[in-house]
């Protein structure tokens, strides 16, 4: 004798009947979803690096369904805001933006087999941080796009840190501007 249900997949545009007990949790929507709009919503979804000076890494994988830390644990998805932008009916990006509180200061796009100012300074934030000498908490949001072969790319500090930031980056050149643009 079994203690499960069926129910309906509560994801937009499924509604496939599942048994609860299979059934996957979305904290975003607050309903049970189907493995398939589970393992569909993780793999074309965000990702959200937080680089602190004191060496420690935090990830979360954030899609429209699902908001999830670097093990698989539940992560409040209400400091992100996650959109569509179309730029024609069948192509497009996503655009993850923090609620309030940080400010972006660099944005860039990752192009598969080219070398971007991105990957560099990527590659200086992540050093520093292994090294104790990163200036200010640094996040990293990677969102993916219609191309298979590209991926958007920004750059995320504390709104009290972009001067930090900007300083950090370009140096005396930084006092020209407000953000390390």
């Amino acid at each position: 004798m079994s203690d499960s249900e069926v129910v309906k997949c509560g994801a937009p545009r499924c509604g496939e009947e599942i048994d609860d007990n299979y059934a996957n949790y979305s904290n975003i929507l607050e309903v049970q979803i189907c493995e398939g709009c589970y393992q569909s919503d993780t793999e074309h979804a965000s990702a959200i690096t937080k680089f602190s000076p004191d060496g420690s890494v935090e990830r979360v994988i954030l899609g429209d369904l699902v908001a999830i830390g670097e093990y698989g644990d539940p992560v409040d998805a209400s400091s992100w805001k996650r959109e569509w932008r179309a730029s024609s009916a069948w192509r497009g990006h996503y655009d993850t933006t923090f609620v309030s509180g940080w400010t972006e200061v660099e944005e860039d796009l990752l192009l598969w087999g080219e070398r971007t100012e991105g990957q560099d300074l990527g590659v200086k934030i992540q050093t520093a941080c292994e090294e104790g000498t990163l200036p200010c908490e640094v996040s990293v949001i990677a969102d993916p796009t219609s191309n298979l072969f590209a991926q958007g790319i920004s750059f995320w500090v504390r709104d009290a840190d972009a001067m930090t930031f900007a300083v950090w980056v370009k140096g005396d050149a930084a006092y020209a501007g407000a953000t390390s643009r």
